[in-house]
């Protein structure tokens, strides 16, 4: 499986995006969770919710964080593209996002 993990905020909360590949169920996944611990979410989404939650493109991942206003690099999203196109596996990526919306890895 590949990760891709980067920081951004929901309505002032800030939240970790997780985006990546699951080569088990050949599909794309996506988490997103609260980094602050008074936050009253568990989850803000995760895609173990939807009728189909391993799809084979990246469409309703980006329709998701569009419609709760989470601003995604374009680079993050080839990326995990890349590796599903790859089959990859075992892959962790974290990428920094500064305030110019720059996007930076910062590990692998």
């Amino acid at each position: 499986m590949s990760r891709h993990f980067f920081e951004s905020d929901y309505k002032g909360t800030p939240v970790t995006v997780l985006l990546g590949y699951d080569q088990e169920h050949d599909g794309y996944f996506m988490v997103i969770e609260p980094t602050d611990a008074e936050s009253h979410y568990d989850y803000l989404y995760t895609n173990l919710f939807e009728g189909d939650p391993f799809p084979r493109t990246l469409d309703r991942f980006i329709h998701v964080l569009n419609e709760l206003g989470i601003f995604i690099p374009t680079e993050v999203i080839m990326e995990v593209a890349a590796d599903g196109n790859a089959k990859i596996n075992n892959k962790d990526v974290f990428h920094e996002i500064n305030a110019g919306n720059h996007l930076r890895k910062v590990a692998c």
